[in-house]
């Protein structure tokens, strides 16, 4: 196990570029108090990456449940979390999509999809092609806002404790522009985006009303070569930022915002042996339904013993 956290898809990013599982969970399932509440403005949530759909949910069962005076609490699921891989799933409903990046997800990311549905099918599962209805570019503009400003938040708060100040001595370029337009944003401005967040998540509490599961690629494209991304680049500005970082990780923030659960397994590898993740989103509150179906995929499609031709694992 490996302790991660999820502000944007942090949890299932490195699991799919690993071939590891990663859920991020609902939306204060897993408690954060005292001293930080819903960071991220409710985004951010902790749990672990694993090698496997049953450790991950005994880690889930040992963490979930509201810290005292918690603003949220969840129902808890109808059998504990570590035995849910016990038991296959119902016969479920399930949608998949390549939306919002379909004019540039790799090659590699729709065949993990295809595959994919492909095996659900064979399980016996319903697969429809469907996806929630909402404007990615809109979505993309407002999600910047609460980013750089906790951002800035945080970065202050930091600052403060250890007696610095923000500065190129102390911080990479793009965050040092992060913090910067943090502070430029007012609270309405603030305000507007999270209205906008709160619209996106009821547009896709209304799909699934229809569906009990999402699959999308986790990322747009497989593992990067080390230094592709870099946020010490000194001619990115934070919005330049943002929307490169969001055409890899087209698929992930949607569930930081609605706050459902969502969880990358490693289902399928690239012709050059790299791990790419395929993500299942489901209804808030129910990790239940998701930890079933892994384990239904892990079980007919296993992968803990597949490694790369380079890595790094004392297994």
């Amino acid at each position: 196990l490996a302790h991660a956290n999820d502000g944007g898809g942090s949890i299932r990013l490195p699991a799919s570029c690993c071939g590891l599982v990663g859920l991020k969970p609902t939306r204060d399932r897993v408690p954060t108090g005292p001293d930080v509440s819903d960071p991220l403005y409710g985004m951010a949530a902790e749990l672990v990456v694993s090698r496997s759909v049953r450790d991950t949910a005994a880690v889930l069962g040992c963490v979930a449940g509201a810290d005292p005076g918690a603003p949220g609490l969840l129902p808890g699921p109808p059998t504990p979390y570590a035995e849910l891989h016990r038991d296959a799933p119902r016969r479920l409903r399930i949608a998949w999509t390549l939306e919002p990046a379909t004019a540039w997800v790799h090659a590699e990311c729709r065949a993990a999809v295809a595959s994919t549905v492909a095996l659900l099918e064979e399980l016996g599962h319903e697969v429809v092609e469907a996806s929630p209805s909402y404007d990615w570019d809109r979505f993309v503009e407002t999600v910047h806002v609460p980013w750089v400003v906790s951002n800035a938040t945080m970065i202050d708060a930091l600052a403060d404790a250890i007696g610095s100040k923000p500065s190129l001595d102390t911080l990479e370029a793009v965050t040092l522009a992060v913090y910067e337009e943090g502070k430029r944003f007012s609270g309405c401005d603030l305000h507007r985006a999270l209205e906008h967040h709160y619209a996106v998540a009821r547009s896709f509490g209304r799909f699934f009303e229809d569906v009990d599961v999402l699959v999308t690629p986790t990322l747009s494209r497989p593992p990067v070569s080390h230094g592709e991304i870099d946020q010490n680049d000194p001619s990115l500005s934070a919005r330049d930022w943002t929307e490169t970082i969001f055409e890899y990780v087209s698929y992930t923030p949607q569930y930081n915002t609605t706050g459902q659960p969502a969880i990358s397994l490693p289902l399928h590898w690239s012709a050059d042996g790299l791990p790419v993740g395929v993500q299942f989103a489901g209804r808030f509150a129910d990790e239940a339904t998701l930890l079933q179906l892994a384990a239904q995929l892990e079980a007919a499609r296993p992968w803990s013993e597949r490694r790369p031709a380079r890595h790094v694992a004392n297994l």
